[in-house]
């Protein structure tokens, strides 16, 4: 079974769950990882260029730029229907089947 996240305005991305694991095995079973988690996987193949920093206050991990743009927001849309939004990407919720993740530049926001 393939994943898939997509970043815009750059595409889609296909990955093999297999293949991911966590940044934060602190939170994360193996086998378990975050939408951040595939991120960082993309990147480590050189399909995206990921640069990011923990934030210690935060205790989690927060983008500062996906193939050198800036300003990026998460977006998790869920099977049953609820969306969740954030400017900062959790390293705390899982992926799960049904669903789909993006991320999107909110140029000029803040």
């Amino acid at each position: 079974m393939q994943g898939r996240v997509t970043i815009k305005p750059f595409g889609d991305f296909d990955f093999d769950p297999a293949e991911v694991s966590s940044v934060r095995n602190d939170i994360f079973r193996d086998g378990h990882f975050s939408v951040f988690d595939v991120l960082v996987h993309l990147s480590e193949r050189e399909i995206i260029d990921l640069e990011y920093h923990f934030d210690d206050r935060m205790n989690t991990h927060v983008i500062g730029s996906i193939n050198g743009e800036t300003n990026y927001w998460y977006t998790a849309y869920y099977d049953g229907g609820g969306r969740r939004t954030t400017c900062f990407v959790w390293t705390t919720p899982r992926t799960r089947t049904g669903c789909t993740s993006g991320f999107h530049s909110m140029k000029g926001m803040r």
